[in-house]
């Protein structure tokens, strides 16, 4: 089965009043010593990222949402060099816009753990930052969830299956806004089963389809 997202309007993706905001922003010079902008000039003028911030910022947004993966994909361990982490890396009028774009975080991609020897402390770090990528997502925006959990025999601390548990309630919080939901391991169904059963009145009003 292969699903495909509907592209929200460049209206949804970034507010009126946040896109002004984020033009004000881009518009503001950082001040900058006189040698630095000198040695920097030449380099920057032929930069991707200072021909692409010139942009208007509702077409940048678009580009950004291409970037996106789709519901059918595994979530790869390492995130950072992926949409839209990456994008926020790239340069400081990139960064702006991606982090005032609740779209582009609507489609969190989970693997726990990322790498197989991770701690239950770097486990715990990794489920701040997944915190933090729902908080960036707003609070009415339809979410498309990608989740992976592999619990191999280096994980038998009692630390992971608690942080682990934390995942899920911390997922449960936000399953009014669940629309399509990726499960990509025995694993994964056994503790989304676990955690609805010890959890009382989790609904999935909004959930279309599954991908297994």
């Amino acid at each position: 089965m292969q699903l495909r997202r509907r592209r929200p309007t460049l209206s949804l993706c970034i507010p009126q009043t946040t896109r002004d905001t984020v033009f004000e922003e881009i518009r503001t010079p950082r001040p900058r010593s006189t040698r630095s902008v000198r040695s920097r000039a030449s380099s920057q003028s032929h930069s991707p990222a200072s021909q692409n911030h010139r942009l208007p910022v509702e077409i940048l947004a678009d580009i950004f949402l291409h970037c996106l993966p789709t519901i059918n994909e595994i979530p790869p361990p390492c995130l950072t060099n992926q949409a839209p982490l990456a994008l926020t890396s790239v340069c400081r009028e990139w960064r702006l816009v991606a982090l005032n774009m609740p779209w582009l975080w609507s489609s969190p991609q989970i693997r726990l753990p990322p790498l197989t020897n991770m701690s239950s402390m770097g486990l715990k770090c990794q489920l701040d930052g997944i915190e933090l990528w729902l908080k960036r997502s707003g609070s009415t925006l339809p979410l498309s969830l990608s989740l992976m959990i592999y619990r191999g025999l280096e994980h038998s601390d009692s630390g992971w299956e608690d942080n682990t548990l934390k995942l899920m309630q911390l997922l449960m919080q936000y399953s009014h806004r669940i629309t399509q939901l990726g499960v990509f391991s025995l694993q994964t169904m056994h503790y989304l089963l676990r955690s609805l059963s010890t959890m009382d009145s989790i609904q999935f009003p909004a959930l279309k389809s599954i991908y297994i």
